[in-house]
């Protein structure tokens, strides 16, 4: 009975875990007796309520995840709405928020226009990261590996502003690079 007190006493404070862990040792220990079926009365109760906790947790979630997807479709900000779209399903498709996720991303993917806006904002930001990876190679005297990730950024885009820099980027290396290798101005002849 001092057992089954302590345990009510970790129930009310809010610690499940250590309480179910108390109860399930005094099932072990003292089967059969009047306090151990309260145990079993009670080890019943928290799951219960923490099987309710969890799916509130779970809805509330879904639901803030639409609400964001919503806000970014408001604001025409695609890419970030089909991502919080595509979690929802994914996660939580067997709540009523998969279904308008679903309407929302389809919605965003059947339009054409929303699409290539989406993909070139993609494409801006993928070659904006590899020119950066190409600096960060720079930095640490990593040539070859620069050079290596502006010839690509040179063959992904072409025609674009990310290619023009990287050709830039490119220029200027192979001048440096063609510089450094005839060594310093006094020792040329």
């Amino acid at each position: 009975e001092e057992r089954l007190a302590v345990a009510r006493e970790l129930q009310t404070k809010g610690q499940h875990t250590e309480a179910l862990e108390s109860l399930t040792e005094m099932l072990k220990q003292y089967p059969g007796l009047q306090a151990t079926t309260e145990a079993a009365d009670l080890i019943r109760t928290i799951s219960q309520a923490n099987t309710a906790a969890k799916a509130n947790l779970r809805s509330r979630r879904a639901r803030e995840l639409l609400l964001q997807a919503q806000d970014f479709y408001k604001s025409k900000d695609y890419i970030p709405c089909v991502d919080r779209c595509e979690l929802i399903i994914s996660g939580y498709g067997d709540l009523p928020e998969a279904q308008q996720a679903f309407a929302l991303a389809t919605e965003i993917k059947n339009n054409p226009e929303w699409m290539q806006g989406a993909i070139s904002v993609m494409i801006d930001r993928l070659g904006g990261m590899k020119l950066a990876k190409a600096d960060g190679h720079l930095k640490r005297n990593e040539i070859p590996a620069a050079r290596a990730e502006l010839e690509s950024v040179i063959r992904m885009f072409p025609g674009t502003r990310m290619a023009e820099s990287a050709q830039l980027r490119l220029n200027q290396l192979q001048s440096t690079v063609g510089m450094e290798s005839k060594g310093p101005l006094s020792a040329r002849p």
